[in-house]
C-alpha cells in the first residue's frame, strides 16, 4: 500500500505463494482483497495490513476480484479473464476465453444472458456508470458496447491493431478509454462510437487504463513497468492528458 500524497510505501501484505494478479478495495476502504496464482483470495485489514481471511475454492489461478457496491459480497474470476459488478450490484458480468460475455443475477447466481460477437477471447468487461450499457475488450482488437437490458450489441469500436487488454468508462459515461497490445490508449465517444484521440508514449503493451474520479486525468499501466499519466495524442499538438481531457 502506498500514500498517494507522498508516494511512500505504507505497508506490505504478505501471505500469497504465487503471483498476485489483482487487488481491490472494498467500497468503504476498510478492507482489501487480492487474487493470486496460488488459487486463493486473501482479504486484508487496510488499517493494520493484517490478513482477515483466506478464501479457497478455485482450482486454477485467480485472475481478478471485485466487491459488490454494498461491500457485502465479492466475486473472483478464475478461468475467465475478468468479472465485475453492475453499479447497482444486482448483476455481474464475466469476460471469457470462449469469446463471450456472461451476465449473472447476483441474488440467485443464475445466468441471465450471454453476449456474443467477439471473434477472440474477451479480456475485460466494464459497466457504464448508469448500468445501461457495458463495454467488452477483446483479443480481436475491438471494443464492443452492449445493451445490458437486451444483451444486444450496440456498436463496435475499431482502431487498435493488437489485443485490447482493458476498457473503462469515464465517470460521466460520455467517453471510454481502451488499452492495447499495440502500445496505445484510445479514447472513444460512447454516444457515437467514434474515436476522439489516440494517446502515445508507452514502449510496450498497455495493460490497463483508469480515469481519475473527476474525469480530467487518466493513468495507463504498461508491461514495460511504466505508469504514464501524461503524453500526447496522435495528430494533435503536444498537451498533457489533463489538458486534452479537460477540453
Amino acid at each position: 500500500m502506498w500514500n498517494t500524497g507522498t508516494g511512500k510505501e505504507i505497508k506490505v501484505m504478505e501471505g500469497h505463494t504465487g503471483y498476485v494478479m489483482s487487488a481491490t478495495f472494498s467500497p468503504d476502504g476498510k478492507t482489501m482483497a487480492s487474487a493470486s496464482d496460488d488459487k486463493m483470495v486473501h482479504v486484508w485489514d487496510t488499517a493494520t495490513g493484517k490478513e482477515i481471511m483466506v478464501m479457497e475454492g478455485h482450482t486454477g489461478r485467480v485472475i481478478s476480484v471485485a466487491f459488490a457496491p454494498d461491500g457485502k459480497t465479492m466475486a473472483s474470476a478464475s478461468g475467465t479473464q475478468r468479472a465485475t459488478f453492475s453499479p447497482d450490484g444486482k448483476t455481474m458480468a464475466s469476460a471469457s476465453d470462449d469469446t463471450t460475455v456472461h451476465v449473472w443475477d447476483t441474488a440467485t447466481g443464475k445466468e441471465i444472458m450471454v453476449m456474443e460477437g467477439h471473434t477472440s477471447r474477451v479480456i475485460s468487461v466494464a459497466f457504464a456508470p448508469d448500468g445501461k450499457t457495458m463495454a467488452s475488450a477483446s483479443g480481436d482488437a475491438t471494443v464492443r458496447m452492449w445493451n445490458t437490458a437486451t444483451g444486444k450489441e450496440i456498436m463496435v469500436m475499431m482502431g487498435h491493431t493488437g489485443y485490447v487488454m482493458s476498457a473503462t468508462f469515464s465517470p460521466d459515461g460520455k467517453t471510454m478509454a481502451s488499452a492495447s497490445d499495440d502500445k496505445m490508449v484510445h479514447v472513444w465517444d460512447t454516444a457515437t462510437g467514434k474515436e476522439i484521440m489516440v494517446m502515445e508514449g508507452h514502449t510496450g503493451r498497455v495493460i490497463s487504463v483508469a480515469f481519475a474520479p473527476d474525469g480530467k486525468t487518466m493513468a495507463s499501466a504498461s508491461g514495460t513497468q511504466r505508469c504514464v499519466c501524461g503524453t500526447q495524442p496522435r495528430e494533435k499538438k503536444s498537451r498533457s492528458w489533463r489538458d486534452t481531457l479537460a477540453m
